[in-house]
């Protein structure tokens, strides 16, 4: 029957039939390389989207399972993919092929591609932690992290991806634009207090060091409620302001220990003192 249908195959290469027989008889006798030739064959004489799809699935299971091809499988893929464009099970395919082959830009484009699918947070954290670990852009990933964090306020992995990235200095500020109002709305105030540590430990400008100290002070004072820790930044915003001059910080309404002490931060008749704690 296998010579019959191959004779019939030679002689009419456009015989769908014969290569449908073939495609039957050969998965009978799990001969896969002559098997993957034949749905080669009908991938390309096919028309119909749904026979295309069932076909290159099939011949993409093969390449992988089978024959160990993995970028041949990816091929068949691809062209369920151009058949049917959400295709889940050839989107998965794709991504978890090119995840294990490192083909980290073809992934994301494929996890953008799977955006609609009701995994969408985890697969859209899963993109941004590509662009992050693999791509080395930072900035591609912060944005992505941001609008996780705008559907889903409670997906930890995505702030603290943020709040990973704003210990690296050159994208800490793009960072920090992203996570700090999130971190005031859900009233994290300690994971807040950090961050504003670290903007004021980077800062060379001794008024803009003194800014970001006070609301520091703030932070712990009305937020953590550490009187402590809200006199040691007012009293390093108070000697950043003596060796800036005593220049006002641009700071609003305070209240309790901080207004108390950014009264005399901003300095009475003799200035600001360069006291360590307020009395």
């Amino acid at each position: 029957a296998v010579s019959y249908y191959e004779q019939a195959a030679g002689e009419k290469p456009d015989d769908a039939a014969a290569f449908v027989a073939l495609d039957r008889l050969f998965a009978s006798v799990n001969d896969s390389e002559r098997l993957a030739d034949v749905l080669e064959r009908r991938m390309e004489l096919e028309g119909e989207p749904d026979v295309r799809v069932e076909v290159g699935m099939r011949l993409a299971e093969l390449y992988e399972a089978q024959l160990g091809r993995p970028e041949a499988a990816c091929d068949a893929l691809r062209a369920v993919a151009e058949a049917d464009p959400e295709h889940r099970g050839a989107l998965q395919g794709l991504s978890r092929l090119y995840e294990r082959q490192g083909q980290w830009q073809e992934l994301v484009e494929v996890l953008q591609r799977r955006s609609h699918e009701s995994e969408r947070v985890e697969l859209t954290h899963q993109l941004g932690n590509i662009m992050e670990r693999e791509l080395d852009d930072e900035l591609s990933a912060i944005a992505v992290y941001g609008q996780i964090l705008r559907i889903d306020a409670a997906h930890e992995a995505s702030a603290q991806a943020l709040l990973r990235i704003t210990k690296l200095a050159d994208y800490r500020e793009d960072a920090a634009a992203v996570i700090e109002p999130y971190l005031r709305t859900q009233e994290r105030w300690s994971d807040l207090a950090t961050l504003l540590r670290l903007r004021a430990d980077a800062m060379t400008d001794p008024h803009e060091k003194a800014e970001q100290l006070v609301a520091l002070a703030e932070v712990h004072e009305q937020g953590r409620k550490d009187p402590n820790a809200a006199l040691d930044a007012m009293a390093r915003a108070r000697r950043g302001s003596v060796r800036g001059g005593g220049r006002k910080p641009r700071c609003g309404p305070r209240r309790g220990l901080v207004s108390a002490c950014g009264a005399d931060l901003r300095g009475g008749p003799q200035g600001p003192q360069p006291s360590g704690r307020c009395a």
